[in-house]
């Protein structure tokens, strides 16, 4: 009787077993609806309702007897949390004193000090659109803006023939500046047009800390109505032509940028096999997302203030981590490598999550055969791709033994791999990185991407494949060979940019001109003797002051151009000729 019982109990542990480690729809359900609730208003980095979330992944890794690292699962590091204006912010137009945060706002981008001019220019959309040689709108035609202010409506024309690609690629007020400050500007006035409602913009966590050398202000109607004269008030509604003004205006613009703590959720599970727990297969997603939205947090509805819910970006991933973690401790007898699993935070603001763990690594470097970054893997239409299976010699025939269902799975590899997600600080030092996306896009960066909206039953399929995968390469024999990525075109992402100088902007850096976070191998930087840690401040005649600027630039250039690039390197200037 004893022996009939335990077997009994045997047959019902080996079942508990096999029930634990099956991926399923009910769980994933669970964790996506829980991560992209209203109640977590849309997961900003550093607020009360992320750090729960951290909390409870953290927890869910120690309840299924995962090693926590660094402080007790959490991996803390510092991002930008907001501004703090001074008391000492004013917008003065003659002898009328206005308001700041009543009357108008302070682009979180704005220079800051104290500011004057005698002269302004109304320049109605702000726009200098080109194709080649071809001038397909200009408001600063017939118009010297060198030295003044302009004034801009923010957005572009209702009734215009231009293409809906061109109207978004010069729509933003970071692409206005610049093309104010090319035409000599030395401020700049947003307004709204009269097309829409007069609300002041929504502020947000700047996603890049990227300063302009100029102020830039958003005003209320009411307030230009004190600049415009009353003979100009018909052309300045219709925004049909550009005109001069003369008036005093004095501004004082004082703010700090304020830092807060956040955290990155790090765990591990030790592999089986003695010869190779040693070695390292880092499973990593974001599960921060946007917040409310706002200006400035790259949010495609900016005027909307609303929950961001991210369900796909990132609470699929982020579910299909934990997922995968409790399929792989189920079944972790057959496991070889160890693997780390890790949550990143603040991947919205610029990857700065997985940009601070690649630089503090729990483990050494050269002991991390693959990292696999889950971004946006619940709106599968057509599949899932696979990218980044050429960054290890040895990785796309361990792919291809994988046998999966292709009636159920679309599995779509990619030799090379691109995208911004947090695959790239990791590719960008060397260790092997596979990027796993699936997603239509839909409701991407609005406040319109739910939870109901995942294809759940994809998902799991996509899963299952990783996991086999995962096992496969976890009792791989070899060390994985890192191959340097060459660089290539973003297939698959629009790029209005004709060239590309073949580096990674840094995003979390704060002063004047673009910093180099790291160098493309066999890039046109490479090629032109750039290196990771300059800072560029100038291409061509074009003054770099930050990210835009530099887009800007190589917006302008062709193949086959020369262009000399100067750039700062342990603060000496250095100018480089770049041959596109």
């Amino acid at each position: 009787m004893k022996k009939v019982f335990l077997i009994l109990i045997t047959i019902f542990s080996l079942t508990f077993s096999w029930a634990q480690s099956e991926i399923t729809v009910k769980e994933l359900q669970e964790w996506i609806y829980y991560l992209a609730s209203d109640d977590k208003k849309g997961r900003l980095p550093c607020s009360p309702q992320t750090k729960a979330i951290a909390q409870r992944l953290r927890d869910e890794y120690k309840r299924h007897g995962l090693e926590l690292l660094f402080d007790n699962g959490f991996q803390y590091f510092e991002i930008t949390g907001g501004i703090k204006f001074s008391e000492d912010n004013y917008l003065k137009i003659g002898r009328q004193t206005f308001v700041l945060d009543k009357d108008y706002k302070v682009y979180p981008f704005s220079d800051t000090g104290q500011f004057f001019t005698k002269e302004l220019v109304f320049v109605g959309y702000g726009l200098d659109i080109r194709h080649g040689d071809t001038i397909l709108w200009n408001d600063y035609k017939d118009v010297d803006v060198k030295g003044k202010w302009v004034i801009i409506f923010r957005g572009v024309p209702q009734k215009t023939k231009l293409k809906k690609d061109l109207q978004k690629k010069y729509a933003s007020e970071r692409k206005k500046v610049s093309i104010a400050k090319d035409y000599g500007a030395r401020g700049v006035i947003f307004v709204n047009p009269f097309s829409q409602t007069d609300k002041l913009i929504h502020y947000a966590i700047p996603r890049v800390l990227a300063k302009e050398s100029l102020p830039v202000i958003h005003v209320k109607r009411n307030v230009i109505n004190k600049l415009i004269p009353k003979n100009k008030k018909s052309v300045f509604t219709s925004a049909s032509s550009s005109f001069v003004i003369k008036q005093k205006v004095s501004l004082s613009i004082h703010y700090d940028i304020v830092k807060c703590k956040t955290q990155n959720v790090v765990a591990l599970l030790r592999g089986s096999d003695p010869r190779l727990s040693g070695r390292y297969i880092v499973i990593g997603a974001h599960y921060d997302h946007l917040g409310m939205g706002g200006f400035a947090s790259g949010s495609r509805m900016p005027d909307t203030m609303a929950i961001h819910n991210g369900a796909d970006d990132n609470a699929s991933g982020t579910a299909g981590v934990i997922e995968l973690m409790e399929y792989f401790v189920s079944v972790k007898d057959s496991l070889g490598r160890s693997i780390i699993f890790v949550n990143f935070s603040a991947e919205e603001q610029g990857l700065l999550g997985s940009k601070y763990f690649v630089n503090h690594l729990p483990v050494p470097k050269d002991s991390i055969d693959l990292m696999i970054n889950f971004d946006m893997i619940g709106k599968a239409k057509n599949g899932a791709s696979f990218l980044g299976l050429g960054s290890a010699k040895q990785l796309k025939a361990i792919f291809n033994q994988v046998s999966y269902d292709s009636t159920i799975l679309k599995v779509k590899p990619y030799d090379k791999v691109f995208g911004g997600s947090d695959h790239a600080p990791f590719i960008d030092v060397g260790i092997p990185a596979i990027f796993v996306y699936a997603s239509s896009g839909e409701g991407y960066h609005t406040p319109f991407d739910d939870a109901d909206k995942i294809n759940y039953y994809e998902q799991v399929n996509i899963l299952n494949f990783v996991a086999s995968f995962v096992i496969k390469v976890s009792n791989f024999e070899q060390h994985l060979e890192f191959v340097k990525q060459k660089e290539q075109k973003k297939d698959g992402y629009k790029n209005s940019m004709k060239v590309q100088l073949g580096i990674r902007p840094a995003f979390d850096y704060d002063g004047k001109g673009l910093k180099v976070d790291a160098v493309i191998d066999g890039g046109i930087a490479d090629k032109t003797g750039i290196e990771t840690g300059d800072i560029i401040i100038q291409i061509g005649k074009k003054k770099v002051d930050n990210i835009y600027d530099y887009m800007n630039a190589l917006s302008k250039i062709k193949p086959g151009d020369k262009v000399k690039i100067t750039v700062l390197r342990n603060k000496q200037k250095l100018d480089l000729l770049a041959q596109f």
